[in-house]
């Protein structure tokens, strides 16, 4: 409670006026002045090895002109007064927060009425609009400094989520710098057409893919060695009758000479023969769905 202020002049009274001042009216004058003064440098004053709580306000004469000190972290202050620059200030184990209320900043500040708003106190009712960055964190932020501030971090976020050398899968034709927020200004090359991507390492075979490499075909026509083994046996070049069924990849020609040659014999010379494929290269790709791979290289 701040007690009200005694005037000098009401305990000023000489010994030889009606009602003089007696030394107890002094020392209740000086005690007041005391509380008052007390009162005053609690409230606006920094005073050395004094706790302090976030929210308060002070001034001293070593400040920048103009400016007070707020503080920002709670806690006890110096012995000895800290130097006090525009910004953040450390005294002791309590911060302050050093400004000039009346700055430029403050001008940006308006209500629908016009009004500007003070920093250190008022109320306004209805909305107030701010056009101004801030320059310390006590000082009000506008809805542009917010967006742009959330922008910046998710921007940083999406990046390192698609470092450099990674891949990107999508139906969308285009890079994905183009329609992905936070992705502008990386560069991506669309790449693997017509290719499928498998993982760098030892296989299970014991075969060793090295990143970057590539192998493999679209269609490949067997070799000699690479057809399948295929056995058969002949037991007879004789066959009993004509027009027998034939199937698979075994056939025969049968000749016109009989064994023995009487025409009342049916057995016929016979030639075997062995055929199957059509030189056609197959197919080697697994089922697939084609879709737009983009790299990003810067």
């Amino acid at each position: 409670m701040i007690n009200k202020c005694f005037e000098f002049k009401d305990y000023n009274h000489k010994r030889s006026e009606p009602n003089y001042t007696t030394v107890a009216d002094f020392y209740r004058y000086c005690d007041n002045q005391n509380n008052v003064l007390r009162s005053l440098a609690d409230c606006l004053l920094w005073q050395p090895s004094t706790d302090y709580t976030v929210g308060q306000i002070v001034r001293a004469p070593g400040m920048p002109t103009g400016h007070i000190a707020k503080c920002t972290t709670a806690g006890k202050s110096s012995e000895e007064e800290p130097k006090w620059t525009d910004g953040t200030v450390t005294d002791g184990t309590a911060k302050w927060s050093v400004y000039d209320p009346e700055s430029a900043t403050d001008d940006k500040i308006t209500t629908a009425s016009s009004k500007k708003l003070d920093k250190i106190g008022g109320a306004i009712t209805g909305p107030i609009s701010y056009d101004g960055t801030p320059k310390t964190d006590i000082e009000l932020v506008n809805k542009s400094y917010v967006l742009a501030v959330i922008k910046s971090a998710l921007d940083e976020r999406t990046k390192a989520m698609y470092p450099v050398g990674c891949y990107f899968y999508s139906d969308d034709s285009r890079a994905p710098s183009e329609y992905i927020p936070g992705l502008e200004g990386t560069t991506w090359e669309q790449t693997a057409a017509g290719r499928v991507l498998i993982g760098a390492g030892t296989a299970d075979s014991g075969t060793v893919y090295t990143a970057g490499d590539k192998g493999g075909e679209e269609k490949h026509q067997l070799s000699a060695d690479e057809l399948p083994t295929v056995k058969g046996s002949v037991s007879t070049l004789i066959s009993w009758g004509n027009s027998k069924i034939q199937s698979g990849c075994l056939s025969y020609t049968q000749g016109t000479t009989k064994f023995p040659s009487s025409a009342t014999e049916n057995c016929f010379s016979t030639a075997l023969h062995l055929a199957f494929g059509k030189d056609i290269a197959h197919e080697n790709r697994p089922p697939y769905k084609v879709v737009y791979i983009f790299c990003r290289t810067a």
